[in-house]
């Protein structure tokens, strides 16, 4: 999608996306407002790295992490809806790139911000609104033109989402423009933090490496007793 510079004939830009609070990109004098804001991706940090020097592509939307809304690109206003969708170093380190099987609360982690496009969005409520899962591009309008994106409600708003969603089905409306690494602290109490740890580690992972706290306790008490 381009930026297109608006004249008086045209249009003066998108529908404003409702309820948004993400930060919204500035509007240069002369062009036309296409929604463009900064919004969250949580992925693996192996992952990142490649959006990063190739870009997102949107046909492999929703492989590892689902496709409610459809096979696009998904976003979010709320780092830590996208915190969900990381996997840690520490699992990465052992070839485990599956955000579900990640147990490490403390590990380092990497979510992307994104300069997204969301032009004129659809907003929805569940998948059947969106046109279902196997979408593989964004829902048509009633004139026949096709919306750019999908903005998903949060269940607070009539939604079944937890927080707002974002999707696009096409790669040039997406630039990675900054990784944020970060480690959750050893008192972090969130949703999060309480999933990784509250299952067993994979079998292939060192007891050691699940709880350092534990380890450091451990190795205190035979000090002692030594």
């Amino acid at each position: 999608m381009r930026r297109m510079r608006a004249s008086e004939d045209s249009c003066r830009g998108c529908t404003p996306t409702a309820g948004i609070t993400a930060f919204k990109c500035e509007v240069q004098p002369g062009w036309v407002d296409m929604n463009e804001y900064l919004l969250y991706h949580g992925t693996s940090r192996c992952n990142a790295e490649q959006i990063m020097a190739r870009g997102f592509d949107a046909q492999r939307g929703g492989e590892s992490t689902g496709a409610m809304f459809g096979r696009g690109v998904y976003f979010a206003q709320n780092a830590s809806k996208s915190d969900l969708y990381t996997t840690c170093d520490l699992c990465e380190g052992i070839g485990n790139h599956d955000f579900r099987q990640c147990r490490h609360a403390q590990g380092e982690r990497c979510i992307l911000v994104t300069r997204v496009l969301l032009g004129e969005s659809k907003t929805v409520k569940n998948s059947a609104d969106a046109g279902g899962k196997d979408q593989i591009r964004a829902p048509q309008r009633e004139d026949g033109t096709s919306y750019d994106s999908i903005t998903a409600l949060a269940r607070g708003e009539g939604g079944v989402l937890d927080h707002k969603e974002f999707v696009v089905f096409k790669d040039r409306q997406t630039l990675a423009s900054f990784r944020i690494f970060y480690r959750h602290d050893s008192s972090c109490s969130c949703n999060g933090c309480q999933n990784r740890t509250c299952y067993p580690a994979p079998a292939d992972v060192a007891q050691d490496e699940v709880n350092p706290d534990d380890r450091l306790s451990r190795t205190l008490s035979q000090r002692a007793g030594s």
